[in-house]
């Protein structure tokens, strides 16, 4: 070991720290991109498995467009369409999820995860300063959308699962001056029971194909930077509530999206390993983009079980763009929900308890932008006229079967102005 005999006392603890970084080692990819591998070497088999607890917290603030007549003194020169705050949702989640890792051959893994819905509810009431005397939701003055305060039924079950492959074409545990690169696909199957409103099911009710690709680099000992992206195209199952029934349906099934994610995996106290770090600090930035859809809202439980009833003189739950020789069908909660993207953040500590026991705390945090949640078309012109009309030229009926006048038209829609959500993950992972 060298002396330190002819700089100052800060300068050669610099050398020493730089020099401690930048010594060669046996380098452990980040959790990014891990991959159990089998067949290699000394290694005959790798797997593990995982028991992950999840608990969401998701707050929103729901506004709803209003109609404000000139002379009125909040628009006393024009008419305008205003926004005015309605209601505040609340939803809350807790998640038991089991998930299995397994190597097939060198880098490359097979992976599943279930998941065990715990418990998951959530409530709409009036924002503040809102009533009954002047909702226009819940109110005495016009025929009531739905009741407020609402709770929705207590969801519990098993729901959808998660199984997908990833492979390591190029790593740097098999040569420290390259990347590792991974890139997989995943499937989500709708084994779950759908949820419907006012049911339990916690099914999502689509096939979810995603294609995603991982790029980490260490540097030094301690910090490993990586980059994420992924690709997820959602499709209707049949059985499920998401229905196709004609070609002037504008939206059927749930959004796709693309994500983006930066971050870096720190090992504090050197390289992770058997004889390294046994903690690691993982810091993460997120952003993705959901397309436009037909989706389960903020909204979907308390329109799916409103009150509002014809027998009552009520038809805002009734879709409205039938054809003539048949009776309107009232809404079943589901709704067309606007393009929007999220912006996150998560921070997890993974402390190696043992060397085949690792213990996971992780945090998360999104914001999720202002979009419309009743949002659907009248229709689709057919016939290249210009309009939407019940009968075209060739005697079609153009409109959409699910829009509904009372909250799909331009004056009288819901937004979701933010919403917040919140997760915490503790996962505790068996290498086996």
């Amino acid at each position: 070991m060298h002396r330190c005999q002819t700089i100052s006392g800060w300068a050669c603890l610099t050398v020493t720290l730089v020099m401690i970084a930048l010594w060669p080692r046996s380098v452990a990819a980040a959790e990014v991109t891990h991959v159990m591998d089998a067949f290699d070497g000394g290694t005959v088999w790798s797997g593990s498995l995982s028991l992950r607890y999840e608990f969401m917290h998701r707050r929103s603030s729901i506004v709803r467009e209003w109609v404000c007549e000139k002379g009125d003194p909040l628009c006393p020169t024009q008419t305008q369409v205003l926004d005015t705050k309605q209601l505040h949702f609340s939803e809350n989640a807790s998640v038991l999820h089991l998930d299995l890792r397994t190597g097939l051959k060198e880098d490359l893994e097979l992976y599943a995860s279930l998941p065990f819905v715990l418990s998951w509810q959530s409530a709409l009431n009036h924002d503040t300063g809102v009533s009954t005397g002047n909702s226009l939701v819940s109110t005495g003055l016009t025929s009531t959308l739905f009741a407020v305060p609402f709770e929705s039924a207590r969801r519990i079950g098993i729901g959808d699962l998660t199984a997908g492959l990833k492979w390591a074409p190029i790593h740097a545990q098999r040569e420290s001056l390259l990347p590792s690169v991974v890139i997989g696909a995943e499937y989500l199957a709708p084994t779950g029971s759908a949820r419907s409103a006012g049911g339990t099911g916690v099914g999502g009710g689509v096939h979810a194909f995603t294609f995603f690709t991982a790029i980490s680099q260490p540097i030094g000992r301690i910090v490993e930077p990586y980059l994420m992206f992924n690709g997820t195209l959602r499709v209707a199952d049949p059985t499920g509530p998401f229905k196709h029934l004609v070609v002037t349906q504008t939206r059927v099934a749930p959004g796709h999206s693309m994500a983006f994610a930066m971050g870096a995996e720190f090992s504090p106290w050197g390289a992770p390993g058997e004889s390294g770090s046994p903690l690691r600090v993982d810091i993460r930035a997120m952003a993705d983009f959901i397309t436009d859809g037909r989706q389960f809202s903020e909204l979907f439980d308390a329109l799916g079980t409103s009150e509002c009833s014809p027998a009552d003189q009520c038809n805002q739950t009734l879709y409205t763009r039938t054809r003539f020789d048949e009776d309107p069908k009232r809404t079943d909660g589901l709704t067309d929900v606007e393009q929007h993207g999220r912006v996150g953040g998560q921070l997890s500590v993974t402390y190696d308890a043992h060397q085949n026991l690792s213990i996971r705390a992780l945090g998360a945090y999104f914001f999720t932008m202002s979009h419309f949640i009743t949002y659907a078309d009248a229709g689709k012109d057919l016939d290249g006229q210009g309009n939407v009309r019940w009968a075209n030229r060739l005697g079609q009926n153009e409109f959409n079967p699910f829009y509904n006048h009372s909250y799909d038209d331009f004056g009288k829609r819901f937004r979701v102005e933010g919403s917040h959500d919140v997760r915490f993950f503790l996962t505790i992972q068996g290498q086996l």
